[in-house]
């Protein structure tokens, strides 16, 4: 038993990516005609898997010219060149045979749509890691440059108001404190014309 699954073993494949139930594959696979030999593609909708190791295999449906056309395919055998995946499928069965008896709308399958998980975006940044460093080291030092900018034009526009109100309280100050000094000199102008008129009344009674 033991020499059989080494066998078995050695003529499994890996090179076939991984697909599910109720994706649309394309199978790529080796025909023989006399002395030629040619690839042809089968595209449908992948119906059921069955058996294990060596003897899996899985049935591929697809509908031409409204004739439903289902083919069983080995998993590991060497015709078969490649498979490739080409949408996604939601399903929640493991066999897809009610779809033989639907038409239309209804034999499709519900599309899965994958979310972009931030696993994926970590490799896709990996891929392009150095450009994208570059471009996060130029962004941080434009950032940086900017905001003792920003703090400097800020601080000196603080101080251009402070200065501006210092200066409105100065001339407020200077105009109170000329005010009493223009009375003053009112004060004493209107005492010299007192004191002439009165030098004048004196002197035309000494005359009379």
């Amino acid at each position: 038993m033991n020499i059989i699954k080494a066998c078995e073993t050695e003529q499994m494949r890996d090179d076939i990516k991984d697909f599910n139930i109720g994706d649309t594959v394309k199978v790529h696979f080796k025909i023989i005609e006399g002395k030629t030999e040619r690839v042809q593609v089968f595209e449908g909708l992948c119906i059921a898997k069955k058996n294990s190791g060596i003897r899996k295999t899985f049935t591929v449906r697809k509908i031409s010219y409204g004739i439903g056309v289902e083919r069983t395919f080995p998993l590991h055998s060497p015709k078969i060149v490649n498979v490739e995946t080409v949408r996604v499928g939601r399903v929640r069965r493991a066999k897809l045979y009610y779809i033989r008896n639907r038409v239309g709308k209804a034999a499709k399958v519900k599309e899965y749509i994958q979310k972009k998980d931030s696993k994926a975006a970590l490799k896709k940044s990996k891929k392009g890691g150095e450009i994208k460093t570059e471009k996060v080291e130029a962004v941080n030092e434009t950032v940086q440059q900017q905001i003792p900018v920003n703090a400097e034009s800020k601080i000196k526009k603080g101080n251009k108001e402070l200065k501006g109100k210092k200066e409105i309280k100065d001339t407020k100050v200077k105009k109170t404190a000329a005010e009493p000094d223009v009375e003053a000199k009112t004060g004493a102008s209107n005492e010299k014309k007192k004191t002439a008129a009165t030098v004048k009344k004196g002197d035309s009674k000494k005359k009379a």
